[in-house]
């Protein structure tokens, strides 16, 4: 962001001519000469081995001018900055904004990622992770829709970040994905990460315990094997095939409540 953002002008973007807009100054970051590529090290002699510990250095010092320390070309180079203050919304545990802003510190700079190669040894770690974080998502998924048909339908709200979201939520994200502005490889390596992130979760939704799933069709078949085999170990004549067409009633319920499912996300 070559400009400082304000409340008229939220994102710090500047003008096609380059300027910024009235009413905007440059951010501090770029009147003080840094570009892309710099290196940040250090600020007023205080070294940050990560990115999050400096932006809080940052937002907690605005208003103050210090002394930024970075590598250019393989050169060590220091120059003052004026960190500028800004208003920033605030937001919730769960991401969602509050309503209220908060004035920190900001010099308009944001970090390069670098995308490193991983071993094969990391993808157990890796699928554990996101498997578990999956079973959460479905064990909360009931709770979740509530709160969604509550805060929109009934309260008339905005819906929150992180609520559920149907079929078509995920296609317009892959969408907003595909036109993000960012590197092919971030874009690739993040819509590969919402494709298998969808059909884990999809995999483990459909292992439900319920028909029409398959987890339904699974649970019959092993509720039939377990009474043939105690009325093998009782000494009794098999009790023969389980009638699943029993429970199509509750596959209805459960067909059509996806259906709903579908309209309200």
């Amino acid at each position: 962001m070559p400009c400082t953002p304000t409340l008229a002008q939220p994102t710090g973007e500047s003008l096609p001519s380059g300027q910024c807009p009235t009413g905007t100054q440059l951010a501090p970051a770029a009147a003080a000469g840094l570009i892309e590529g710099d290196v940040i090290t250090a600020i007023d002699g205080q070294a940050f081995d990560t990115w999050d510990q400096a932006t809080t250095w940052i937002r907690a010092h605005g208003s103050t001018t210090a002394t930024l320390t970075y590598i250019r070309a393989d050169s060590v180079m220091e120059v003052p900055i004026a960190i500028a203050t800004i208003d920033r919304p605030v937001y919730d545990d769960r991401g969602n904004p509050t309503g209220e802003t908060a004035t920190s510190g900001y010099i308009g700079m944001r970090p390069e990622f670098e995308y490193v190669s991983q071993s094969w040894a990391t993808v157990p770690s890796y699928m554990w992770d996101i498997t578990v974080a999956s079973v959460k998502a479905l064990i909360s998924l009931p709770v979740r829709l509530y709160e969604l048909v509550k805060d929109t339908l009934i309260g008339g709200g905005e819906r929150a970040i992180d609520s559920p979201v149907s079929v078509v939520g995920v296609s317009r994200i892959g969408g907003e994905i595909a036109t993000m502005d960012e590197p092919l490889m971030a874009k690739a390596a993040t819509f590969l990460g919402l494709a298998a992130s969808l059909n884990l979760f999809l995999f483990l939704f459909n292992l439900l315990p319920v028909l029409p799933l398959d987890g339904g069709h699974v649970a019959g078949a092993m509720y039939e094997g377990l009474r043939r085999q105690f009325a093998k170990v009782r000494g009794r004549s098999d009790p023969g095939p389980v009638d699943i067409a029993r429970l199509l009633p509750v596959a209805y319920v459960v067909a059509a409540t996806l259906v709903c499912m579908g309209i309200i996300v």
